[in-house]
């Protein structure tokens, strides 16, 4: 099948995958059971919750507050946080105005690229390899483990994304060339999560926690 950066669009239709309709980011936590965060969810927030230098960065974002106006001896000092809200300071801001600044329209319906499944980095960069499909879905342990359920996280500029995805046994074997194709692969995305609203920042870093979370029971 190839490497994933080089399908063409018969081959994406082979992969028989399909898209429910876009979900509002809050509606993750009413679908956390199906996503096997049922477990996780409540202890995330307390980790999320807890973390102080988290909730800083949450008060940053809140208040507009950029980086380079906060010093290390300011009580709102946001910690390991800091490469993160510079990273989206960044990108937040176009023509050198910040998204906060200026009539930034979310209502419009958004556009969002559909990332590809079958791309897999091994190493650190620059070296980095493609595994076909076979070999992502057979060769990697943890994929193996998590019950057929596969998480990708995505950005488009300021706004994050967060798709689960579903399979079963059939599917698998499709990808596998070992029988012919009876089932699909199910993708559910949740977003937009806009890193310039703090509730959205915390709503992500909540689920982020929680998927980190059950990732870590599946590993132990």
């Amino acid at each position: 099948m190839g490497a994933g950066s080089e399908v063409n669009q018969k081959q994406f239709v082979a992969f028989r995958a399909y898209w429910t309709p876009d979900r509002e980011a809050q509606d993750l936590e009413d679908d956390m059971a199906q996503f096997g965060l049922a477990d996780t969810w409540l202890d995330a927030k307390q980790v999320v919750d807890a973390d102080q230098e988290l909730c800083r960065y949450m008060q940053l974002i809140e208040s507009n507050t950029l980086v380079e106006t906060v010093s290390k001896s300011d009580p709102i000092w946001l910690g390991s946080f800091k490469p993160v809200k510079v990273a989206q300071e960044l990108v937040s801001k176009v023509n050198g105005v910040y998204d906060w600044d200026r009539n930034l329209d979310d209502s419009r319906p958004v556009t969002r690229q559909r990332p590809t499944l079958l791309k897999v980095n091994l190493y650190p960069e620059p070296a980095t390899h493609e595994y076909t499909a076979t070999d992502y879905w057979e060769n990697n342990l943890l994929l193996q483990r998590m019950k057929k359920r596969r998480v990708i996280i995505s950005q488009d500029r300021h706004q994050l994304f967060i798709t689960m995805a579903t399979y079963d046994d059939a599917y698998a074997k499709y990808l596998a060339g070992e029988t012919p194709p009876k089932s699909y692969l199910k993708l559910a995305s949740y977003g937009p999560y806009k890193i310039t609203d703090h509730k959205h920042m915390y709503c992500f870093a909540h689920a982020v926690v929680a998927l980190a979370m059950a990732a870590d029971d599946v590993l132990s």
